[in-house]
């Protein structure tokens, strides 16, 4: 403070100026530029669907020939479920006809209902 109380004082910069002040951050690159890296991206993209189209059509390949050798089998399958059948049925009636012997007049091949049944066919599973 100054001896005179009515003479303001003001503090004033230095001759020249005050020194400039770096406020910009300077931060190194690093890395690929952005266009590396979208090429990059686009490429991957492309190749796995590539890879996938490609996987889809040996897949379907496998599977038209898993489909036919079932249909090349599949009437082996029809004999062996005929001979099963044809088992079933004459032990079925080897049954009746030892439950039924003391029954007069009871004949085995007589029908007694109006229903028939017929086997299904066999189909390979997962057509």
């Amino acid at each position: 403070m100054s001896a005179n109380p009515g003479q303001v004082i003001q503090d004033m910069p230095p001759k020249g100026g005050f020194p400039k002040i770096t406020y910009a951050r300077a931060i190194p690159t690093r890395g690929p530029p952005g266009w590396v890296w979208l090429t990059a991206g686009v490429l991957a993209t492309v190749l796995g669907t590539g890879a996938l189209l490609r996987g889809r059509r040996v897949e379907k390949v496998y599977k038209a020939e898993k489909r036919r050798t079932r249909l090349a089998v599949l009437p082996f399958l029809q004999a062996e479920t005929d001979l099963m059948l044809l088992a079933a049925d004459r032990e079925r009636r080897l049954d009746e006809a030892f439950i039924m012997r003391e029954v007069p007049g009871w004949n085995v091949d007589d029908e007694t209902g109006v229903t028939r049944h017929v086997p299904k066919a066999p189909r390979p599973t997962n057509y």
